[in-house]
């Protein structure tokens, strides 16, 4: 715990996710909740998104990204600003998959306000249960495009181990 503490708190580390991965039972939600609690107590935790197969508000791949949205537009005023306008748009579908609303409500926007961002501080949004949200291998290589547009944000994602997302 404290490793990952540490990681997300550094923000001169190039990496920018970081994976835990583990067995069934082995105690992954155990530690996201406990990162996630330490981090929000640094005042660097913005949201977090605990993934569960049998719920289904919890294993949508587009409630994940609406729950990312709506936590990055509370933390970057330009991000907000980027997203109204977006969701304003009648080029911008709510009702696309997640590859499509991840593009225009995440991926496209960042890249908008890209130079904008640079005195941005670094902030941790968790994910548990990766491997629960249905479409996770989509999902994973999502998030590790979104990273890269993000230099101001990081991700703590924890799964039972899988090629998929070991691999994206």
């Amino acid at each position: 715990i404290d490793r990952i503490i540490s990681w997300s708190l550094d923000d001169l580390l190039p990496s920018r996710l970081f994976w835990v991965y583990g067995v069934a039972g082995c105690g992954k939600s155990f530690l996201a909740s406990s990162i996630a609690t330490a981090i929000a107590d640094d005042k660097r935790l913005v949201g977090s998104f605990f993934c569960k197969r049998d719920d289904e508000g919890r294993h949508s791949p587009v409630r994940l990204l609406w729950t990312i949205c709506y936590y990055l537009a509370g933390v970057n005023p330009d991000y907000c600003k980027a997203l109204l306008e977006a969701l304003g748009s009648p080029d911008t579908s709510i009702n696309d998959n997640f590859s499509a609303q991840c593009m225009d409500l995440l991926e496209k926007l960042l890249v908008s306000i890209g130079s904008s961002v640079d005195r941005q501080p670094v902030v941790v949004f968790v994910i548990d249960a990766l491997d629960e949200c249905e479409g996770f291998e989509e999902v994973a290589k999502a998030l590790e495009r979104v990273v890269k547009l993000a230099p101001w944000l990081k991700l703590i994602v924890t799964s039972r181990q899988l090629k998929e997302i070991a691999d994206p």
